[in-house]
């Protein structure tokens, strides 16, 4: 009977151990996770992302050619605002009068004329009114182009400098995880100490876990939101390019999709084998643990069985 209780002390006591490492395990686990996920590189400064995206902007190309088609277009109204100078040369020949001779032209008869016409730019009152309003257009298209271009930089910036907050706030978000973790650890190690019993271990305990799970979540949150930015910044830079599969072309999503996209047939799970099909027939047993007070009262029970027995 002795040798009874002292297996079964020693068997509490393994368990309490192997309690205590898996529950220390789980701590190691969630830090390796942190560590495993990174960020996207994003090395360009601010002032090369800006050069970049006023070079590369289709629409800004657009608006740069409706300036230089109003410019255009007000250049060839003020030429048709020039003054007009032309000299008028003009002459006859005719026949006497009073003869029947339609032929007979003389030089007596003949006349010539020259003269000068100026057209002055004060007189061309259309013109000029179509001059102004070119002037007017060209200058409401340059400042809408000047408007387009501070639009840009200003998205650009934005993007440049939230994804910099992000990248921090995903570092904190990491930090916080792992003080998460020393939390659920040390909460753990009070619930397994006997001096410390009625102090609320319980509630700790459920405290240190949601901590560990707002962590995790504002973690995949950063994360999240800075792929969203940094996909924003590549959009407004109007450098991204998309491949045949509308994927974008980058080596972080080029490498998760994969070349080759899994079909159907890929998709279903893999066929049952003789190792791993499980009948109905077959009973699984639950594994259920017992505390230390538990498995010394069972070992107590069993000796007095054994003892009343004899």
């Amino acid at each position: 009977n002795a040798q009874k209780k002292q297996i079964i002390l020693e068997m509490a006591n393994l368990r309490e151990d192997m309690l205590r490492t898996s529950q220390g395990m789980q701590v190691i686990e969630i830090g390796l996770r942190v560590e495993l996920i990174t960020l996207e590189p994003f090395t360009m400064d601010i002032s090369e992302v800006v050069q970049i995206g006023l070079e590369n902007r289709l629409d800004l190309m657009n608006q740069r050619g409706f300036v230089m088609d109003a410019r255009r277009l007000m250049e060839v109204r003020s030429n048709s605002l020039e003054a007009v100078l032309n000299v008028v040369v003009d002459g006859d020949v005719s026949t006497p009068l009073g003869k029947n001779k339609p032929l007979d032209f003389r030089g007596s008869q003949a006349g010539l004329r020259a003269g000068v016409e100026f057209t002055a730019p004060l007189s061309l009152v259309q013109e000029r009114n179509a001059y102004r309003e070119s002037q007017i257009e060209y200058q409401r298209q340059r400042r809408t182009f000047m408007e387009a271009q501070d639009n840009v930089k200003y998205d650009i910036r934005q993007s440049w400098r939230q994804l910099n907050v992000l990248r921090q706030n995903f570092e904190t978000s990491r930090v916080q995880i792992r003080l998460a973790a020393l939390q659920y650890d040390s909460a753990v190690e009070a619930t397994s100490d006997p001096a410390q019993a009625g102090r609320n271990q319980g509630l700790n305990l459920l405290n240190a876990l949601s901590s560990i799970l707002d962590a995790q979540n504002s973690l995949i949150s950063n994360w999240v939101n800075y792929e969203q930015n940094r996909l924003n910044i590549y959009r407004d830079m109007g450098i991204m390019e998309i491949d045949e599969n509308g994927i974008w072309k980058d080596d972080f999503y080029q490498h998760r999709a994969g070349r080759i996209r899994p079909t159907n047939e890929h998709r279903q799970p893999p066929p049952e084998t003789d190792e791993t099909r499980v009948s109905a027939e077959e009973v699984i047993r639950p594994v259920v643990f017992r505390s230390a007070a538990e498995l010394n009262d069972l070992s107590t029970d069993s000796a007095e069985e054994t003892q009343a027995s004899q």
